[in-house]
């Protein structure tokens, strides 16, 4: 039977947001979560990869990785990293007034991985925000950092927007954010202030894919993690992502998977 996977809680309880700078030391980590917050690892310097959810990062100078609340990562790194990681409370989103800086971040929240062009611009704004006290200050620098962000990769490198692809960016944001998935399309859709239709009309402008679609990415990817990283049951773990049937989830787990919930933790 497999141990529970490893949480890590690195937070400063009085900030909603600390900057510190990446440790030169880390080289190899075992798997691991961080409960209560988000992650961001800003890497200017570094090679090796990095894993998140059992998908392989490549590690390189003005690298953005997202760690997400109750991902599970680890690192391989072959040469001296440098760089800086941010730790985010959820409180810090859910309690700005700022809409702005809401849709930025939950709209880089929608990717793990971004390959950026080297810019000391993002350094100064870190360093600035490493050393900051006044919480307005912070809240106005890491926007800045936000928009940097975007400007450096989401603009460039990402498809132009869609109508309909804020719904679409809320929707994955809110998966991604949700502490406990749950197989119901119309669920999601009530949270958007939608129906299941125009949210699935709008997943197939956005991704070329329905909303059912879109939801069994996440799905699957909770599923496999409870399944390689807890001992819960496979009735267990189907019931908590909603489905009440564990045949069912069982069914689903191989239509998207092509091997059984217990085939997969076996492997």
């Amino acid at each position: 039977m497999k141990k529970d996977i490893e949480v890590k809680d690195k937070s400063d309880s009085g900030r909603l947001i600390a900057v510190s700078t990446f440790k030169k030391e880390i080289r190899e980590t075992s798997p691991h979560r961080h409960h209560g917050y988000c992650e961001m690892i800003y890497l200017t310097q570094g090679a090796g990869v990095h894993v998140i959810d059992d998908v392989k990062y490549p590690i390189s100078p003005a690298s953005l990785f997202i760690i997400r609340r109750e991902q599970v990562h680890h690192w391989s790194i072959t040469e001296v990293p440098e760089g800086y990681v941010l730790l985010l409370k959820k409180e810090l989103i859910e309690n700005s007034l700022d809409t702005e800086l809401v849709r930025l971040f939950e709209t880089l929240c929608s990717h793990s991985y971004y390959p950026l062009q080297a810019d000391h611009t993002l350094d100064i704004i870190l360093d600035l925000l490493m050393h900051e006290n006044n919480m307005a200050a912070v809240e106005s620098l890491f926007k800045i950092f936000l928009i940097k962000v975007n400007e450096r990769y989401v603009t460039n490198k990402m498809k132009p927007a869609v109508e309909g692809e804020n719904i679409y960016n809320r929707y994955c944001a809110l998966l991604n954010r949700q502490e406990q998935l749950t197989n119901n399309v119309a669920h999601y859709a009530d949270l958007l202030h939608t129906t299941p239709q125009n949210l699935n009309t709008v997943c197939r402008k956005a991704a070329d894919k329905t909303a059912a679609q879109v939801l069994a990415i996440h799905i699957i990817r909770e599923a496999k993690r409870l399944l390689y990283y807890t001992s819960a049951t496979v009735s267990e773990i189907g019931l908590a992502l909603g489905f009440k049937d564990s045949s069912h989830f069982v069914k689903y787990f191989k239509r998207h998977t092509g091997s059984t919930p217990l085939s997969f933790r076996r492997s």
